[in-house]
């Protein structure tokens, strides 16, 4: 009898620890947010001072990306909270001189080009692209070509492209967009131009086997 009370005991203390633990899990959090929401509100430099550690560097890259200054950016102690930074503000503002600031993260550097590149459509941008350690990386100087030249449907900008695959694919775009295939004329995979020449159609595997051709 003795046994099961103690069982009982055991259980009503450990509810008790478990209801206990979430009111302070809850205030935690909702202080958190709190935190959070003054953050999101902040508007000036100034007001990121009395914030310390990853809440002072997430303040600086808050303002730095709303007001687009990117010398808020070089406030930041972090290299990776300070190219964050810098990309939010090259993003904001279309400003390819902010991506150039990114450091020790080509990755960063060169997605923040790309997204300009595309927005102004401008092809001067792609070559301000650094090529990744012996590979083009995710985002890459043809990469950027064919999504420009898709963008101002300019056949003759694709034939700058060094990889026939993303070759090849930009070729496809503009012929699409502009619906004329004697841009396909150049393409290099012989079953991918077929379909070009064809305007896209009867081919039932090609969006699968082509899947960047849009």
């Amino acid at each position: 009898m003795k046994k099961k009370w103690w069982i009982v005991i055991g259980v009503v203390v450990l509810i008790v620890v478990l209801i206990v633990g979430s009111v302070f899990v809850s205030l935690d959090n909702e202080d958190e947010v709190q935190e959070v929401s003054e953050i999101l509100e902040a508007t000036r430099f100034e007001e990121c001072i009395h914030y310390e550690g990853i809440r002072s560097e997430a303040c600086y890259r808050w303002v730095g990306k709303n007001v687009g200054k990117v010398e808020y950016c070089k406030e930041l102690t972090k290299q990776d909270d300070r190219n964050a930074c810098m990309e939010g503000v090259g993003v904001a503002t279309l400003d390819e001189y902010s991506c150039e600031q990114i450091s020790g993260n080509d990755i960063s550097r060169n997605g923040c080009l790309l997204h300009v590149a595309r927005e102004k459509s401008d092809r001067t941008i792609c070559d301000k692209i650094n090529a990744i350690s012996g590979d083009m990386g995710p985002y890459n100087v043809d990469m950027c070509l064919k999504d420009v030249a898709k963008i101002i449907n300019d056949g003759d900008l694709c034939s700058e492209i060094v990889s026939d695959v993303e070759r090849d694919h930009c070729y496809v775009g503009v012929s699409l967009n502009l619906k004329d295939v004697s841009i396909c004329k150049d393409m290099v995979d012989e079953d991918y131009k077929i379909w070009c020449l064809a305007g896209g159609e009867n081919c039932e595997d090609c969006e699968k086997k082509y899947y960047r051709f849009d």
